[in-house]
């Protein structure tokens, strides 16, 4: 592609008001599904705690998924762009521009750029952001159709624990440097629906694989000052009630993959408080496991609850009462009465 010809993708945004976004061959993997499926467990005064959510979603959206019996996945679909530009940033043809943050601009068109015949491109504006998307999105996505073109899922720099997943499960990724595709594939793949399950089944076995052991173990992960501030107060409390009944912690800042891993692929019980962190466990949390998630009540969300059924791991909660500022306050009583009643289907 000719140096005239990248600047005029710069034009996509203004083509796009004009005339409308270029339009992609779209082929339907997975049709839509409907679903029953079994609340999360929680105590009867928990959704009573809530007081706000995330800046991404709505209160009665969480409320929802905490009491709904069917769930409708939506289609997974391939998408094929041609003559694509493409940065971490986002993406653009003559006729779409996608672009997260700032996007990209002059410097980025005239750059060194590499060129692919194919490029699948396992990436969004939410895996561009945050880190656990990056691991139950984009590593999912890539997995559609292994070998077929270059693999596009660039990661943040600060992300420390990408590219020892990137090894494990044998991504061959390309660097994250701009890049020229003559034909680029995208996907809509943010459900859960079956066609995903089997991947998420794929990579369980691979990291089962590489560092399961035998056993059953109970696991709390700390998240400490990774990620956005969700301190709980009474952590360190917490922490020495739980080891001495046996269980192992984890702290997320400053612990490689494999040693996350070989505490996670025997768990049959994790805690921790709600964030991308709790994503290393859903990649390899055996069948029939449980996950209570502790949810600060001025940030009440539930995304843990359909990658948690995906994986077929009963999922609970316990929101927990405090703020940012000051905290949050977890009680051991409330997360083991959780347990049982996740592990009993109630």
């Amino acid at each position: 592609m000719s140096l005239l010809s990248r600047f005029s993708l710069l034009s996509a945004p203004v083509l796009q008001r004009l005339i409308g976004p270029g339009t992609p061959e779209v082929e339907v993997l997975q049709p839509a599904e409907t679903v029953a499926v079994r609340p999360p467990a929680y105590l009867p005064d928990m959704l009573d705690r809530v007081t706000g959510t995330d800046e991404h979603s709505t209160i009665a959206y969480h409320m929802q998924v905490a009491q709904e019996v069917t769930v409708t996945h939506v289609p997974v679909l391939r998408k094929l762009w041609r003559n694509a530009l493409v940065r971490r940033r986002g993406f653009a043809t003559l006729r779409r521009h996608e672009r997260y943050g700032q996007g990209f601009g002059l410097a980025d068109v005239a750059a060194t750029m590499r060129q692919e015949a194919i490029l699948r491109y396992c990436h969004s504006g939410i895996s561009w952001r945050y880190f656990g998307h990056w691991l139950t999105d984009s590593i999912p996505t890539a997995l559609i159709e292994p070998g077929t073109g270059a693999l596009w899922m660039p990661h943040d720099p600060s992300w420390s624990h990408a590219p020892g997943y990137l090894d494990a499960l044998s991504l061959p990724a390309l660097p994250d440097h701009p890049v020229l595709a003559k034909e680029l594939v995208t996907y809509q793949d943010f459900g859960q629906g079956s066609h995903k399950v089997a991947r998420y089944n794929r990579i369980r076995d691979q990291l089962q694989a590489r560092f399961g052991s035998p056993g059953e173990t109970a696991v709390y992960l700390r998240r400490g000052w990774t990620g956005a501030p969700r301190w709980i107060a009474n952590e360190d409390a917490l922490v020495e009630v739980l080891l001495a009944r046996n269980w192992q912690v984890i702290d997320i800042a400053g612990t490689s993959v494999e040693t996350l891993q070989r505490a996670l692929c025997p768990a049959r019980i994790v805690v921790s408080i709600d964030g991308s962190h709790l994503d290393h466990a859903h990649l390899s949390l055996r069948p029939k496991s449980r996950m209570v998630v502790l949810v600060p009540q001025d940030r009440f969300t539930l995304r843990q609850v359909g990658l948690s059924r995906a994986h077929e791991v009963a999922p609970g909660f316990v929101v927990l009462r405090g703020s940012v500022e000051a905290g949050y306050h977890a009680e051991l009583d409330e997360i083991l009465r959780t347990l049982d009643f996740a592990d009993s289907g109630a």
